[in-house]
Formats: structure tokens, C-alpha cells, sequence
């Protein structure tokens, strides 16, 4: 499934149903991306970048990862492994590792809202 696909399954959970009735325009601002929490800087490039200028209308020269620092507000996190029969080292690679290294990329992120 592609990363527009689990983004449109997560919108329709009944969580978003107020922004849909009120303010249905605010999910244009969602982007996408396919990152891969095995990576550093979440293995996104250029081309990524690229894509995602051009989704919000953004003029940047900068590096992706420096984009995402300044623009992001918002991180829906979906990725990991549920396979039981998943090799342990690499299950905790995914959910504890990879979660770790978006969380530390979420902390340096300006303008991420918190909420609890």
C-alpha cells in the first residue's frame, strides 16, 4: 500500500470526522512521504524532496531533511513490523530503533505540536 493509500485509510477513521465536516481543506496540507526508519535521515533523497516541494507549492534548495525540520508540524507515524514470526533483532530495528530515530528527528522539528 502506498503512502497516500495508509494516509487516506488513517482519514477515515472516526478521530477526523470534525475536520471533515468543518474544515475538510486542511487535509490538502497532509503530504505523504515513504521514508525507511532503517535509515539515517529516513533514507529520503533528492527526489523526495522534489516531490514534496512540489506537493505543497515550496521553493527550497535545502536538503529534505532540513525542509521537514522547518515545515513540519504534524507526524503521523504508521510504520513497523507486526509479523510474529519476525526475526527478534530485527523487530526491535523496526518498532524501538527506527521509532527512536523519528522521535529524535520529531524533537528538532520548529513547529511540531504536541499532544498527549
Amino acid at each position: 500500500m502506498s503512502p497516500k493509500e495508509r494516509l487516506e485509510n488513517v482519514l477515515k477513521d472516526p478521530l477526523f470526522n470534525r475536520i471533515r465536516e468543518h474544515k475538510p481543506h486542511m487535509f490538502n496540507k497532509l503530504v505523504p512521504i515513504s521514508g525507511d526508519l532503517m535509515e539515517d535521515n529516513l533514507g529520503l533523497n533528492q527526489h523526495d524532496m522534489q516531490n514534496i516541494c512540489d506537493e505543497v507549492h515550496f521553493n527550497s534548495m535545502l536538503p529534505l531533511y532540513f525542509l521537514l525540520l522547518r515545515t513540519v508540524s504534524i507526524v503521523i507515524h504508521s510504520a513497523a513490523t507486526v509479523k510474529f514470526d519476525e526475526q527478534l533483532k530485527d523487530a526491535v530495528e523496526m518498532n524501538v530503533v527506527g521509532t527512536t530515530r523519528l522521535v529524535a528527528l520529531c524533537h528538532k522539528m520548529k513547529n511540531l505540536v504536541v499532544s498527549s
